[in-house]
């Protein structure tokens, strides 16, 4: 017997309202062959295996790089089950979306500097203020 969240149990007069079919329940992690897919959903399910493995994916998106550009719906998927948010234009429905992860890459290793840019500086004031001199 089915349950329902608000009071209980679901009789069968509400069953009958129940679709019984079989759902298969895909799981990127477990795949092993995405070749076996002939659209993007392949190519998406890949991306979103190695999400959070930033060495797979560099490999990943060397390799992909030559099939060349993605669905923008595509785009959209792993942006919103993966921590990537791929900032990418819309041109033609399709996205450079290996162009998109060459950016954010950049865009980390700019912001990387930056920030070591300005510890240095932090340390530089504090070692300053240590021996009595002035930051001005």
């Amino acid at each position: 017997m089915l349950r329902d969240e608000t009071d209980g149990e679901i009789g069968n007069d509400e069953l009958r309202f129940v679709s019984d079919y079989r759902m298969n329940l895909v799981i990127p992690s477990e795949i092993t062959d995405f070749h076996k897919f002939r659209t993007s959903v392949g190519t998406v399910l890949e991306l979103l295996k190695y999400s959070k493995d930033k060495k797979n994916m560099e490999e990943l998106v060397q390799m992909h790089q030559s099939k060349g550009n993605l669905e923008a719906d595509a785009v959209q998927v792993i942006n919103h089950f993966s921590n990537l948010k791929l900032d990418v234009e819309k041109k033609k429905g399709e996205i450079s979306m290996w162009k998109a992860w060459e950016d954010q890459k950049m865009e980390g290793v700019m912001e990387g500097r930056w920030e070591g840019a300005l510890e240095s500086k932090i340390q530089l004031v504090i070692k300053k203020i240590s021996k009595g001199m002035s930051v001005s």
